[in-house]
């Protein structure tokens, strides 16, 4: 039986619960069995009929601690209602994965465990009959409860104890930095020193090689006009054009190859300069006075911005102009310094300079087969570890009494395997976590992508997920590595997960990463790769600087045996070439160049899913569900709801499906009026500093013409929040929507962000009347249900 459902603006909800229980279309037959199956068993555990009705998903957006602890409040009103286990899938990314994972391995815990956590004035006598939902939603509920007063204690989990603890964060942070550049440092030096071997980085042998390359660029530009009267009158015109492409490649190819060696005897000529008159005779003074001139001339270049005029204010530097000059300046005095150590040790050995070249290639040969160093030099495994102590941890009680309390040392029993991690199991939700697989140029076509750069990556129990149509089911394999089976309409086309035709493998087996890696990976807002916003500036300036939080993940699959993908350009082969000599050193330089091959590559350079959709609502999306409930705490200071219309747009364009918002107008005669309304209703008002409602409801159409609804949360103020919050927007206005790059939070800040969650939360749940959480109970009131 199909349910429609008038909404008071001209048309109907229709939505088959029959449909959404006996499957989960927009995916794999086979993934769908999977997903309702564990949905059946979940259900169960929680003690919930089988078929409750259709499957309803909670999403937790980005957003850093201030998404996760908003977040963590949501999810404790609902608790305390009862209406946290009515949620089928939880789907998080990014801030929001912080307090998923918390959550998850909540009910991955024992049931003495889940006991223990609870103040002994209201633990359950030891014959108890609580299911381990019971257990956790009193456990949320509890504000005494261990693992919440451990949460509140450790808002500052990036550095719990203070200075001791930042001081040692900075020791590991400038070790990875140095050994960055030494392992970088030892490929250019061995460069540089070929040069120098050959009689040609001083002199003018690579000017005339750059000569020489600008002239091949000539000759072959002339051939392509000399030959077009031939081709013209050629029968057959797709060679021709074909001939005349790789005419104009090559063209490129040579002016490339005239630009690199100009930049290199620039290099050259600067390295010699300064070995000239930083030598033997160089003195304090002279050294002082090349300071005092370069500050001289920093303050001028300063001045000057200052006094152009604005029409009304100071200059200010764009981002992006700003990072292009910094890491400018840091590439040239890299490579000077390179450079000079390259003379220095051309002149040290003299005649015997090949036996440096041979030494140095070597050590540059070892440097570079080092694989794990690509992500323990990060700062990835720091941020990780913290994340896990203080959210995967807080469950622990290990973490309880003792020095478990200490979060910068590790303990057994935080983390977890991701094959082990199983919370719906007993009683909680399928949790999928969102990464983005950055790929700046495409495997498929070999081009550049300018907008999304990257691919949505999405790990849940029972699959992985790439891009719009890609999935593979994980499987059980004795192997430790990640065992993936991939579901793939044909074998003839392009597909991200993929074996060999002729294999008899049917498994592709990827790296096995721990939950805490899979969370900290969602999480990785600050990297190289960045999504759309991914530019060479950016990623060259964090690379020299090492700030590195995505991970290169080895997927298993060999991109050479990829259906469907296109044969490499020159360059492209050199690059495969470079990848398995030094995979170190090209990986590296692949960072900070911001090439990011994506799914064309073996190791994935994955970073924070918000870089691609930061609502967390991508995939819930893709499962056409008829409920989904949002926390979306993303920044958005000035209410312009910029992950909003990225979800819009992104449903619209990779699922064909439509999202629209209700205005105040919709909800007129309803009394939940008083908490929903539209988007605008939302926006801080800029007279009174508080906002008119906390949520707002969007109606979902789905291809196949089935339809949802989507119930936005806002972190929003209307006035009559509690003393305390209200206090603490009075000393921090810009509260709730603080910068994310505020991730140390002290009790005050860390309450107040929790308390409005459990109000909006519980706003929300008023706004039911008691009636169940269904799509229906939550359109407005003059939307009459209706059978047909």
């Amino acid at each position: 039986m199909v349910s429609t459902l008038k909404t008071g603006v001209g048309d109907t909800l229709r939505v088959d619960p029959s449909a959404s229980i006996s499957g989960l279309p927009n995916l794999p037959l086979e993934l769908k069995s999977e997903e309702t199956a564990a949905i059946r068993r979940r259900r169960k555990s929680a003690g919930l009929s089988e078929d409750c009705g259709p499957h309803f998903g909670l999403a937790l957006s980005g957003g850093g601690i201030r998404s996760a602890t908003f977040s963590l409040g949501v999810l404790q009103a609902l608790a305390r209602h009862r209406l946290l286990r009515r949620f089928d899938y939880l789907s998080t990314v990014s801030g929001g994965g912080y307090t998923g994972g918390f959550l998850g391995r909540l009910f991955t815990r024992s049931k003495e465990d889940l006991v223990g956590a609870l103040p002994k004035a209201v633990q359950p006598p030891a014959e108890n009959t609580l299911s381990p939902a019971d257990l956790v939603e009193k456990i949320l509920t509890e504000p005494r409860s261990r693992p919440i007063s451990f949460l509140r204690e450790n808002g500052r989990y990036l550095s719990p104890t203070g200075a001791g603890d930042s001081l040692l964060a900075g020791a590991v942070v400038l070790r990875n930095l140095v050994s960055i550049h030494v392992v970088l440092g030892v490929l250019f030096v061995s460069v540089f020193l070929l040069f120098e071997a050959l009689g040609v980085f001083r002199g003018d042998g690579l000017l005339h090689a750059a000569l020489a390359s600008a002239l091949g660029a000539v000759a072959v530009s002339l051939f392509y006009w000399l030959g077009q009267p031939f081709l013209r009158r050629a029968r057959d015109p797709f060679p021709a054009r074909r001939f005349n492409n790789e005419l104009s490649r090559a063209t490129l190819f040579f002016l490339l190859v005239a630009l690199g060696l100009l930049a290199l005897s620039a290099v050259g000529w600067l390295a010699s300069f300064v070995h000239q008159s930083f030598g033997p005779g160089f003195s304090l003074r002279q050294a002082l006075n090349a300071a005092v001139g370069a500050g001289g001339l920093l303050a001028a270049v300063r001045g000057f911005f200052r006094l152009l005029p604005t029409g009304g204010g100071r200059v200010r530097i764009p981002v992006g102009l700003l990072a292009a000059i910094l890491a400018l300046l840091l590439t040239v005095f890299l490579l000077t310094l390179w450079a000079v150590a390259a003379i220095l040790v051309s002149e040290g050995f003299g005649a015997a300079i090949w036996w440096a070249v041979a030494i140095a290639f070597a050590l540059t040969l070892l440097l570079g087969r080092t694989l794990p160093f690509l992500n323990q030099s990060s700062l990835q495994a720091l941020y990780g570890a913290r994340l896990s102590r203080a959210y995967l941890g807080a469950s622990n009680p290990e973490r309880w009494t003792g020095s478990g309390q200490n979060v910068t040392e590790a303990i057994k029993g935080d983390g977890s395997s991701l094959e082990a991690y199983r919370p719906h199991e007993a009683g909680g939700p399928l949790h999928l976590l969102n990464i983005t697989l950055n790929e700046t140029v495409a495997g498929k076509s070999q081009v550049e992508q300018r907008d999304r750069k990257g691919l949505a990556l999405a790990v849940g129990p029972c699959a992985v997920s790439a891009g719009k149509q890609s999935h593979a089911l994980r499987v059980t394999d004795e192997d430790p590595r990640m065992a993936l089976r991939p579901l793939e309409a044909s074998r003839s086309e392009y597909a991200i997960f993929t074996t060999p035709k002729d294999s008899p493998l049917l498994n592709i087996y990827a790296e096995s990463l721990p939950l805490e890696t899979w969370i900290a990976v969602s999480g990785a807002a600050f990297t190289t790769g960045l999504g759309s916003r991914t530019s060479l500036a950016l990623s060259l300036l964090c690379g020299l600087l090492n700030v590195r939080l995505g991970y290169w993940w080895d997927s298993g699959i060999d991109p050479a045996v990829r259906a469907g993908r296109s044969v490499p350009s020159l360059s492209g082969r050199l690059h495969l070439l470079f990848d398995r000599i030094l995979p170190v050193q090209t990986h590296l330089l692949d960072e900070f160049l911001a090439s990011f091959p994506g799914p064309n590559s073996r190791r994935w350079y994955l970073s924070d899913g918000g870089h691609f959709e930061n609502t967390a609502c991508y995939e819930l999306i893709r499962r056409r569900l008829p409920l989904i409930v949002l926390c979306d705490d993303g920044a958005d200071p000035e209410g312009r709801f910029d992950d909003l219309a990225n979800l819009v747009r992104k449903a619209r364009i990779d699922f064909r499906t439509e999202i629209a918002f209700l205005s105040d107008a919709d909800f007129a005669d309803d009394p939940a009026g008083r908490f929903f309304g539209g988007l605008p209703a939302l926006r801080k008002d800029t007279e009174t500093g508080f906002s008119k409602r906390q949520a707002a409801l969007a109606r979902i159409r789905y291809p196949d013409g089935t339809e949802g609804l989507l119930i936005v949360l806002k972190p929003t103020l209307t006035g009559d929040e509690p003393l305390d919050v209200l206090d603490y927007y009075a000393l921090h206005p810009a509260f709730p929507q603080e910068p994310t790059s505020d991730q140390f939070f002290d009790e005050a800040q860390w309450e107040s962000y929790r308390k409005l969650g459990e109000l909006v939360g519980d706003r929300f749940v008023a706004a039911l009347s008691g009636r169940p959480l269904t799509p229906e109970n939550l359109l407005p009131r003059t939307a009459e249900p209706r059978t047909a």
